[in-house]
C-alpha cells in the first residue's frame, strides 16, 4: 500500500477513532482496520483478530520478561535471560556451541581465539537474527579466581560468562545456569603471571561444579553471552 493510499483511507474515519493497522499475509500488503464502539459484532470482531495476530507476530518485548525465561530468535535458537538492566537485557544461548574450542596461547580471554570467534563469525549470526544495532557492548572484568586484576577489563559485544557471572545465576537459573551434557569455558583466569602463572582458566564442568584446566590441554564447550536492547520484540518461549 503506497502511503498515499494510507492517508486516503485513514481519512475516511473520524479524527478520533482508534485504528490498527496490520499486515496481511496473503499479498504482503497493509490494511487497516478501525475500532468503534458504534460498530457492529463482526467487525469488532475482525479488529481484536487483527490485534491478536499482529500481537503474535511481534512477539513480546524483551524487557517484559523474567531473569530464567527463554525466548527464540528468528531460527528457533534458544537463549535464556540471566539480567534485567535499564534498557539492556544480558542473556546467554541456552545450549552450548556445537564444537569445542581451544582457549588459546595463555589463560587471557582478552587474545583468545574463543574472543575473536565470537566478536566476529557469530557475532555475524546474531545480528542477522536481532540486528546489528540491537547488540549492546558490554564489559568483562578479567579479574583472576585468585584476585589479580593483570589482565583488566574488556569491552565485547558478545563473551563468555565470568566466574562471577556463573555464581550469581548458579542459583537463579538452577539447572539452566550449566549443560548437563557438555563442559563449557569461562573467561575468568585461575592466576595470573603476577601471581602463580597463565596456565588455567576456569571451567563449568556437566554438574554444575567449576575448576580450573590448562588452556592447552582441553577443548571445552563455548556459551555466547551478549546484551540485548530491551525494547526489542522476541518470541516467548514455555518449557
Amino acid at each position: 500500500m503506497k502511503v498515499k493510499d494510507l492517508v486516503k483511507q485513514l481519512m475516511e474515519y473520524d479524527e478520533d477513532s482508534e485504528v490498527v493497522i496490520y499486515e496481511d499475509d496473503n499479498d504482503r500488503m497493509y490494511d487497516v482496520i478501525c475500532i468503534d464502539e458504534d460498530e457492529d459484532d463482526a467487525l469488532n470482531e475482525k479488529s481484536q483478530e487483527a490485534i491478536t495476530a499482529q500481537q503474535s507476530k511481534q512477539g513480546v518485548v524483551l524487557s517484559s520478561l523474567n531473569v530464567g525465561d527463554i525466548f527464540t530468535d528468528s531460527e528457533g535458537d534458544k537463549y535464556i535471560i540471566t539480567k534485567q538492566s535499564e534498557g539492556v537485557t544480558f542473556v546467554m544461548c541456552k545450549e552450548v556451541l556445537p564444537d569445542n574450542m581451544e582457549f588459546g596461547n595463555d589463560n587471557n580471554f582478552t587474545t583468545s581465539p574463543i574472543r575473536q570467534f565470537l566478536n566476529n563469525d557469530y557475532l555475524k549470526t546474531l545480528e542477522s537474527r536481532f540486528e546489528a544495532e540491537n547488540i549492546i557492548e558490554h564489559e568483562t572484568d578479567l579479574l583472576s579466581h585468585d584476585g589479580l586484576r593483570d589482565y583488566g577489563k574488556i569491552t565485547n559485544k558478545v563473551s563468555l560468562r565470568t566466574y562471577d557471572d556463573y555464581r550469581e545465576q548458579r542459583e537463579i537459573l538452577d539447572g539452566n545456569a550449566f549443560d548437563e551434557d557438555r563442559w563449557e569455558w569461562l573467561s575468568t583466569p585461575d592466576s595470573t603471571p603476577s601471581g602463580y602463572g597463565s596456565g588455567c582458566v576456569q571451567v563449568v564442568n556437566s554438574d554444575g561444579y567449576v575448576n580450573c584446566f590448562g588452556f592447552s590441554d582441553f577443548c571445552f564447550g563455548v556459551r555466547p553471552f551478549f546484551a540485548l536492547k530491551s525494547s526489542i520484540f522476541v518470541s516467548s518461549c514455555k518449557e
